[in-house]
């Protein structure tokens, strides 16, 4: 498979009929992710942005995924498009799967990541309310659909990203936990419930000036456990809690408004995530953003590694009954 370039891609799209005969677009490679490369192309006519899946993830550790992965994250993009909120998501302009690549919508301008705003300490837990409120959308719409369990059964991309590079690579770091993340990683592999994002992080949404949000990166969705999209979110809150302690506060009540939203919406079809499980899986999943194959960048200390160490494993062993309990843990 090519891998594009800044340099290549301009006579690519031109060979494809996506940019005119005479035109020579301005490319650029768009900062984030380790799993795809992203460009910016803009045109006289219009602008655009380019995707492709690599086959090597680009992290300190060897991890393979095969690119076809992005074909899932396309038929994603159009279901919710069609069977949510097409506001919620770009709109899908085009894609090769000889290339494993797909042409997506810009966003407008003054879009921003959420991850950059909440790192500079910009925390709304009025969006972060917003977010649960979609999640629980998503699962309980999906909820025992024969159909949509049929169209994403596929788990093998969430094996691959998720439960092996995540859970069990750090089980293996951690063996007297081994037997509970081995416990965990069956549950999650077998279940059935939903259709699950797989990365349901503030790095894969892009907060629009109208308030409203796109939610990207559906290259690991599949039909299985909604707790997993809970506490991977909540997993990012309660990490920069401890990161940016002067927010500390305003990060706690963004989980627990993005619960209690969560929880709301998704009773629609009855109860889908409950604790201790949930408080359990976002120990193990803290824990993975400290000695999994990808590691929290923005963590380098180790005095706040081994903080977060210390409380992702009486999470596990010790899991909580209530979000109340959860959020306490980190208010010390």
């Amino acid at each position: 498979m090519e891998l594009f370039t800044t340099e290549s891609l301009p006579g690519y799209l031109r060979s494809k009929g996506w940019t005119g005969s005479s035109e020579n677009p301005r490319v650029v490679q768009l900062p984030g992710g380790v799993s795809c490369h992203l460009f910016r192309v803009e045109t006289g006519e219009r602008n655009f942005i380019v995707k492709q899946a690599l086959e090597r993830l680009e992290v300190k550790v060897e991890w393979l995924s095969h690119p076809s992965r992005i074909f899932q994250e396309i038929d994603c993009l159009e279901w919710v498009a069609k069977h949510i909120d097409p506001r919620t998501v770009p709109k899908v302009l085009g894609r090769d799967d000889e290339h494993f690549l797909f042409l997506m919508a810009i966003a407008s301008d003054g879009a921003e990541n959420w991850k950059q705003c909440l790192l500079r300490g910009d925390v709304d837990p009025g969006f972060a309310e917003k977010v649960g409120d979609f999640l629980g959308r998503l699962h309980a719409l999906t909820h025992n659909d024969v159909q949509i369990a049929k169209r994403f059964e596929d788990k093998s991309r969430f094996e691959e990203l998720r439960l092996d590079a995540y859970l069990r690579f750090t089980s293996r770091k951690h063996s007297d936990l081994e037997p509970l993340f081995t416990e965990e990683i069956e549950k999650l592999s077998s279940a059935r419930i939903s259709l699950v994002h797989g990365d349901y992080s503030p790095k894969n949404f892009l907060v629009l000036p109208d308030g409203g949000f796109w939610f990207l990166d559906w290259e690991v969705a599949h039909y299985g456990h909604p707790a997993f999209d809970v506490a991977f979110c909540l997993n990012h809150f309660l990490i920069k809690s401890l990161f940016l302690p002067d927010c500390r506060d305003s990060f706690l009540e963004a989980a627990r408004l993005f619960w209690a939203a969560y929880r709301a919406k998704s009773a629609e079809a009855g109860t889908l995530v409950t604790f201790p499980h949930l408080g359990r899986l976002t120990g193990m999943l803290m824990l993975a953003r400290i000695d999994g194959k990808s590691p929290v960048e923005y963590v380098t200390s180790e005095d706040l590694k081994q903080r977060l160490r210390t409380i992702a494993k009486k999470m596990i062993l010790e899991p909580v009954e209530e979000m109340k309990q959860l959020v306490e843990r980190f208010m010390a």
